[in-house]
This record gives structure tokens, C-alpha cells and sequence, in this order.
């Protein structure tokens, strides 16, 4: 094999290596409130987001929105989100993870922020399902520790809004 051949060769699978790499990466991060407009917002907190983590074989109109736990202190445990999203997109499934704000609020029940980011994450989803074809009436969500209370707080107070409507997507 010429050199020429090889170097052929090398860029192919370069290429192929690289088309994988962006496969299994989540879509770049999708902030949860304009500017400006998040609900009891406190300096010191992240700043909250939600990352698709889609199947590349999607064979479901289901997606799941994965929370991770922390005691409301510190969020996103990585390792386990991803493994429960691969676990999910092994079967089809796409998956959503949700990063809420984080430390605690002083002055707020300890969940508080993060019930309004949960909310809103919910709604962000919901609005995107059909063109990525998923079915806006089967979202669920599955979370860690606080994520698992987060979780149980969303799936039992979906009628009650955590915060005052701040755009269309909250209509």
C-alpha cells in the first residue's frame, strides 16, 4: 500500500471514529429559562439545563427525563445518569437529562427550585416531542435520591404550577 493509500485510509476511519464520538455525545445543552426570567432565582445556584440524550436507534415515541440526586445540594451525578440512559437507548428509548439548580435555596423549601426546573424541563420536552418523534403524552421521568423526590413531586403535582407562567412554553 502506497502512501497515498494509507493516507486514504487514515482519514476514513478518522472520519468513522469521529461520526461515533458524535453519536454517543449528548446535543449541546438547552438552557431551561430566557434570560433574565428564572423564577426565584438565587445568585449562588447553577444554572439549570436539560442535554437530549437520543437513541440512535429510536424505536419508541417514549422519552425519559433522568434526575440525578444530591441531596439538593450538589446535582448531577454523572455515572449513574448514564448508565440508566444507555440502558434506556439500548431499548429505543430517548432520554432527557435535567441538571436543576443547585445549593439548597435559603429561604425556600429545599426542593423548591428544583420542582420549578423539573416543571419547566417537562414542558421544554413536551414542546420538542413531535419533531423528534416522540409522544408528548408519554414522557416520564426517573430520578436518584433527590432526583427520585423530585421525581414523585413532578409525577403528583403536575396540575399544581411551581411558578408563575414566564413565556408560551409554560401555556
Amino acid at each position: 500500500m502506497n502512501t497515498s493509500s494509507k493516507s486514504r485510509v487514515l482519514t476514513s476511519v478518522c472520519l468513522v471514529l469521529a461520526g461515533v464520538c458524535h453519536a454517543l455525545s449528548p446535543e449541546p445543552r438547552i438552557p431551561l429559562w430566557p434570560e433574565g426570567r428564572t423564577p426565584d432565582f438565587r445568585v449562588a445556584q447553577t444554572s439549570p439545563y436539560i442535554e437530549w440524550l437520543p437513541s440512535l436507534s429510536q424505536i419508541s415515541d417514549v422519552c425519559v427525563i433522568l434526575i440525578s440526586g444530591g441531596s439538593y445540594k450538589s446535582c448531577c451525578d454523572g455515572k449513574w445518569i448514564d448508565l440508566t440512559a444507555e440502558a434506556f437507548n439500548a431499548r429505543g428509548v430517548s432520554c432527557v437529562r435535567l441538571i436543576y439548580r443547585t445549593p439548597r435555596p435559603s429561604g425556600l423549601p429545599i426542593w423548591k427550585t428544583a420542582w420549578e426546573d423539573g416543571q419547566r424541563a417537562v414542558r421544554l420536552v413536551r414542546r420538542a416531542a413531535a419533531a423528534r418523534g416522540i409522544d408528548p403524552e408519554k414522557i416520564g421521568v426517573f430520578g436518584f435520591s433527590a432526583g427520585a423526590h423530585l421525581t414523585a413531586l413532578l409525577a403528583t403535582s403536575s396540575q399544581t404550577p411551581a411558578y408563575d407562567p414566564v413565556d408560551e412554553v409554560d401555556s
